[in-house]
């Protein structure tokens, strides 16, 4: 799909964070365990407005970065035990020169996190299947992801109505 060129990428972003304002304070610890599945969703919003986006992989060392390119480099796909292996630490989108989780939009990740890369939907649907559950922290009640996919949904009827 092609980048949607109706929309200001400050609109966008305007429209969104004030979303994720609403979905952090009505939604529990999704940084902690849910954000794969918040990043899988937002990723489902960009490509439904038709604007280019990534996963990406947060790790917590440069090791872990290293480890992951060599990774992708000898893999055509990455099995969760892969990423397991690079000390992973969060999942998070990647869009219009922003990272983005639940909490909202960041020029660049924290100074003591490294962006390892990118993995694509097939691969973070892998690793959201529910055998892998054990491996994400049990701090998120995932029976929220229904309500946080419908809540996100609304911004891009909200988006669509300001073409």
């Amino acid at each position: 799909m092609t980048a949607n060129k109706t929309l200001s990428r400050e609109t966008v972003k305007k429209v969104i964070q004030r979303k994720l304002n609403e979905v952090s304070y009505r939604f529990y610890n999704i940084n902690q365990g849910g954000c794969g599945a918040f990043a899988l969703i937002l990723g489902n919003l960009f490509e439904q407005l038709g604007f280019e986006y990534e996963y990406i992989v947060v790790v917590r060392s440069v090791s872990g970065v290293h480890a992951f390119k060599g990774l992708r480099a000898n893999n055509a796909k990455l099995r969760m035990k892969d990423i397991l292996n690079t000390g992973w630490k969060h999942i998070m989108v990647k869009w219009g020169g922003y990272y983005i989780d639940s909490e909202g939009f960041y020029d660049r990740i924290n100074d003591w996190e490294h962006d390892a890369g990118c993995i694509t939907k097939n691969e973070l649907l892998e690793f959201l299947a529910p055998h892998n559950y054990d491996n994400w922290n049990s701090s998120f009640d995932r029976s929220q992801v229904p309500y946080i996919e419908n809540e996100l949904n609304k911004v891009v009827n909200k988006l669509q109505t300001t073409i």
